[in-house]
This record gives C-alpha cells, sequence and structure tokens, in this order.
C-alpha cells in the first residue's frame, strides 16, 4: 500500500500512503456530505429504539470481528505466505501433486461408480440414481 501512496504522488513513502489515505477519506465522505438526507420526523416506539439499538450493537460487534480476522490475516498468513521461495519450494511442489492426484482419483471412482449404478439398473440397496440428475450435482 505504502508503494501505490509512493508510485501515485511521487513523494516519500510515508507522505505518499498519508496522502493515498486523505484522497480515500475524501473520495468517501464527500459524497455522504453532498448527498446526506434531512433526518426523518418519524416518531419510534420504545421497542424499535431497542431493536435499533441492538442493531447498533451487533454492527459494531461484527466490525470488531472483523477487523480481529484481517489482523490476524495479516499477522499470521501474510508473513507465511510472502516467503520468497514458497510457491517453488521441494514440500509445496510434492505436496500439490499428492492433493491433485488424490482429487483425481476419487472423482474418477464418483464417475465409475454412477457408471456402475446407471448400467445394472439405476438401484443399490435403497439408493436409486440417475445419471442425468447425479452428473451435474459432482
Amino acid at each position: 500500500m505504502v508503494w501505490l501512496g509512493a508510485v501515485c504522488f511521487h513523494l516519500r513513502p510515508r507522505a505518499g500512503m498519508c496522502s493515498f489515505c486523505c484522497l480515500c477519506l475524501t473520495l468517501f465522505l464527500v459524497p455522504l456530505i453532498v448527498f446526506g438526507e434531512e433526518e426523518s420526523k418519524v416518531e419510534l416506539s420504545p421497542g424499535q429504539h431497542i431493536m435499533l439499538w441492538m442493531s447498533e450493537q451487533l454492527m459494531t460487534l461484527a466490525n470488531w470481528i472483523g477487523k480481529l480476522i484481517a489482523n490476524l490475516i495479516n499477522v499470521v498468513l501474510v508473513p507465511v505466505l510472502s516467503y520468497n521461495g514458497f510457491g517453488t519450494s521441494k514440500i509445496v511442489g510434492s505436496g500439490w501433486a499428492v492433493v491433485r492426484d488424490v482429487m483425481n482419483m476419487f472423482f474418477i471412482a464418483l464417475l465409475l461408480i454412477l457408471a456402475m449404478v446407471t448400467i445394472f439398473g439405476g438401484e443399490v440397496g435403497s439408493w436409486s440414481v440417475k445419471w442425468q440428475k447425479q452428473l451435474p450435482q459432482i
């Protein structure tokens, strides 16, 4: 993000980031000011006030949880995934090959089971199958 501000404004990274944040705040706040509506004069019942307060509290809680998850991702996952040789490391290559091959075998086994059930009348015990319905679900 710092490089974006520096590239856009040809400033030092900290000044560029500050300018970028000010630009974003301006772009998000100006429409709220320009298109702001007057407060409605609708009277709310006490139950509606309570529900409004509860919904505001739930939104605040959801906002805090979202920020916590974003910070955890930023602190934990970004350093792990930004490891320089991650994509080309030997363990990732061999792990990807194993997972890919197992999933391919699973998919082929499902297709074979579907073919066998279709060939032998479409029923196995209490399980009835029509390939026209099952194939799109796979």
